[in-house]
């Protein structure tokens, strides 16, 4: 008997459960493989409760990740991952196939990763429909047309990264169909389009954005989220507009990073402190050639009660291309340092201010903490 007879008897001897997730953890290629060491290993593959494809690295035609899969016999499929490339090989309609058989394996997690550069495809009504969907991660450059039919009402978890959309119509009759959604995370990519996302997700109660550059796009997001505990915002450059509304029980935010360059970026700021009681870290970031900045765009309305993350939470102020000359920033930066109680570093990129104005920005921004912060370690870059 060769090493590898050796190694397969041995494993042989394992409890069946114990065999799968040791398959699990392989490749599911290489896991299909198996089957050639023993007839007793012909049939250990098809009750695996994990697969994944990956069509586009390994060449792996659609037309044989179909036959694994009409092979495949454990009645609950836990998770199934495709990873492909459509050209003039592989079609929609193959996809359609694929998720169609999911389905009927009773699916709990879904990622499907597809790259297509010819523009939308309808995806199967199945993907809408299905009763036993927890997960649904959709990693596409493709433009997605949903229909007003969704219903997956088993769904916990949506991951939409660089998923564009038909229109808002699409947007609101993906979310909507999700009666239970606890989890989104959003990425999006420089040709989205659309304008103005609207989440109004009442069960939802983890939100992570991530808004991309957005090119030479504005982006705007209306989020009505009663049951939010969790707020994650991220390349907040291409914000254009921001309104939370309807979220009492936001309580975890710890991180925030603000472009102030953005159109009434001051207005979005206290609604964003107030609703974040946790916030430990908050970053501003300035982008602006120090040439063409606006000396003043706004005016600042401070809260009327200071935040509770600025009182109890607020260890790190970080501030990117800092300009005393505008006076709104200003007037933040030290509502900020005279507001903390417990901040431990404050940091500031003076790259706009010159260096005879260097002396009098520094000792003007000190001069405002307060006292229970004198420990507060300044940095100025």
């Amino acid at each position: 008997m060769n090493n590898r007879g050796i190694v397969a008897d041995k494993i042989s001897q394992l409890p069946e459960a114990l065999i799968l997730q040791i398959l699990c953890l392989l490749p599911t290629k290489v896991a299909i493989t198996t089957s050639v060491l023993s007839k007793q290993w012909q049939s250990h593959w098809k009750m695996m409760p994990k697969l994944k494809f990956d069509s586009f690295l390994h060449r792996l035609g659609l037309e044989n990740v179909s036959k694994s899969l009409l092979s495949h016999k454990a009645p609950v499929l836990q998770s199934f991952g495709l990873k492909v490339r459509l050209d003039g090989r592989n079609n929609a309609v193959d996809i359609g196939i694929l998720i169609g058989i999911a389905m009927t394996r009773n699916v709990r997690k879904l990622v499907l990763e597809v790259y297509f550069h010819r523009g939308s495809f309808a995806f199967p009504r199945s993907l809408y429909n299905c009763v036993t969907l927890e997960t649904l991660k959709l990693i596409l450059n493709v433009v997605m047309d949903v229909p007003s039919s969704v219903s997956l009402k088993s769904l916990r978890t949506l991951h939409l990264l660089a998923v564009d959309f038909k229109d808002d119509e699409s947007v609101i009759n993906l979310l909507s169909g999700c009666p239970n959604l606890q989890d989104l995370v959003m990425r999006r990519h420089s040709s989205s389009s659309v304008k103005t996302f609207t989440i109004v997700v009442p069960s939802l109660q983890k939100l992570a954005i991530h808004n991309g550059s957005g090119g030479q796009q504005r982006w705007g997001y209306v989020i009505n989220t009663p049951s939010l505990k969790y707020l994650k915002l991220e390349g907040s450059k291409a914000f254009e507009s921001f309104k939370i509304e309807n979220v009492p029980e936001l309580m975890e935010l710890v991180y925030l990073e603000l472009y102030t360059n953005k159109k009434e970026w001051w207005k979005l700021l206290p609604l964003v402190l107030l609703s974040s009681p946790k916030l430990q870290v908050l970053k501003l970031i300035d982008d602006i050639d120090c040439m063409n900045f606006v000396e003043a765009s706004g005016v600042w309305n401070q809260p009327k009660n200071v935040p509770e993350c600025l009182l109890f939470h607020l260890e790190t102020f970080m501030w990117e291309g800092y300009k005393w000359k505008r006076e709104e920033e200003v007037e933040v930066a030290k509502y900020i340092l005279k507001n903390t109680n417990r901040l431990k570093k404050a940091i500031f990129s003076l790259k706009c201010v010159s260096s005879e104005e260097r002396l009098v920005v520094v000792n003007d921004l000190k001069s405002v903490v307060r006292a229970t912060t004198n420990s507060c370690q300044f940095q100025f870059i």
